[in-house]
């Protein structure tokens, strides 16, 4: 029985170093070595602060339990990932370039690990598709719906695992979630509902009927 353990648990091991090369290979067809590095908006002081009003207003309202809309376009959403700190460590990372009525489209240039133990740095260069979904703990989650690499064939397979990861969620949203101030975080808690149009993200507030 030992002896069979033994071979299983080589066998397995094997299997286990097979497989991550694999992987490894194969990422290194779809990636680069370098980031191609994303241009933040330079949006003005006069933008920002509009911006920042707005957002202000929609919070009041949420808070106060009126019915409220709040719209932001790509500009919107590339000033907030250049200006705001929850999203500045990814704004020459991430950008948005389009908003559709199926998903946001990001630029992106995401690092990725190369082989395990070599300090071997690879990057995504390529877009990526999310859609905002509402969650109850969460305030609003960006599935993965999509990703393309110019020039580059993408598998079944890591198109798969880059949807199930959800890193651009991680990325862009994790800084919100963990901040100490849960002023923003409350309020998208109790968005009614989050929805796409030609152009820009439309969020609604609706107070519950009495």
């Amino acid at each position: 029985m030992l002896v069979m353990g033994g071979l299983w648990m080589a066998l397995w091991g094997s299997w286990m170093v097979i497989s991550m090369v694999r992987q490894v290979q194969e990422l290194r067809t779809i990636t680069d070595k370098e980031a191609r590095l994303v241009t933040p908006r330079a949006a003005s002081a006069v933008e920002i602060e509009g911006l920042r009003g707005r957002m202000r207003e929609f919070g009041g309202a949420v808070a106060a339990k009126r019915a409220a809309v709040l719209e932001l376009t790509v500009d919107d959403l590339n000033t907030l990932l250049a200006a705001e700190p929850q999203g500045m460590a990814m704004r020459e990372f991430a950008g948005v370039e389009a908003i559709t009525a199926a998903a946001i489209r990001f630029r992106v240039s995401l690092a990725m690990n190369g082989m395990p133990m070599s300090g071997e740095r690879l990057y995504l260069n390529g877009f990526s598709e999310v859609k905002p979904v509402r969650h109850p703990e969460k305030g609003v989650i960006l599935e993965t719906v999509a990703v393309e690499v110019p020039g580059r064939e993408l598998s079944a397979g890591f198109r798969a695992h880059y949807v199930q990861a959800n890193h651009l969620d991680t990325l862009l949203m994790s800084g919100l979630r963990e901040t100490t101030d849960k002023g923003v975080l409350e309020v998208l808690k109790q968005v009614t509902v989050v929805r796409l149009e030609a152009g820009k993200v439309v969020l609604d507030y609706a107070p519950a009927a009495r």
